[in-house]
């Protein structure tokens, strides 16, 4: 079995309107945000054993945060493709790059709220925030696969979702 974290990255600032918007940083919120979840999902165990994060600033910003709350970060890969990503692109990544029995998706909306909703076996939750996928939100995805390079859409069950409003 293989499990998939796909998380949206934490609130970005938009107080440099020169900024071209993969440049853009994380705000004060944001900072917050990436650190409740990223102790989350270390009380919860779910620390990945490869991220894939995209190339955005805020992305990174946001993966610096969260893996800061693990023992021992794991590898990461930035990725470019994960920045204007399709479901279809986003999934081509995961076959390719992914590496480990855990791996996490750091990317943008509305990426990867569809993404998370496309490999779901099951419909996503009728929730409110799960259809919105806040900044920062997470679902955790568990696929009965034995190699990534099998990863398909519909294969999925959910494991965990959980954003930072319900943690805070």
């Amino acid at each position: 079995m293989k499990q998939l974290i796909l998380m949206r990255h934490a609130k970005s600032s938009w107080d440099d309107p020169d900024a071209r918007d993969i440049d853009r940083k994380l705000c004060e919120r944001g900072i917050d945000a990436a650190a409740w979840m990223g102790k989350w999902m270390a009380d919860e165990g779910l620390i990945p054993d490869h991220a894939i994060v995209s190339n955005a600033t805020r992305c990174a910003e946001t993966w610096d945060i969260v893996a800061n709350c693990f023992p021992a970060p794991p590898p990461v890969h930035f990725e470019p493709r994960l920045y204007s990503a399709t479901p279809d692109d986003m999934l081509a990544v995961i076959r390719e790059k992914a590496i480990g029995e855990r791996v996490l998706i750091l990317g943008h909306q509305p990426t990867i709220g569809a993404m998370a909703a496309a490999m779901r076996v099951d419909p996503p939750p009728r929730s409110e925030l799960f259809q919105k996928y806040p900044t920062a939100a997470t679902t955790v995805l568990d696929l009965h696969i034995d190699e990534w390079a099998e990863a398909s859409f519909g294969s999925a069950e959910l494991n965990a979702y959980m954003t930072p409003n319900r943690i805070a």
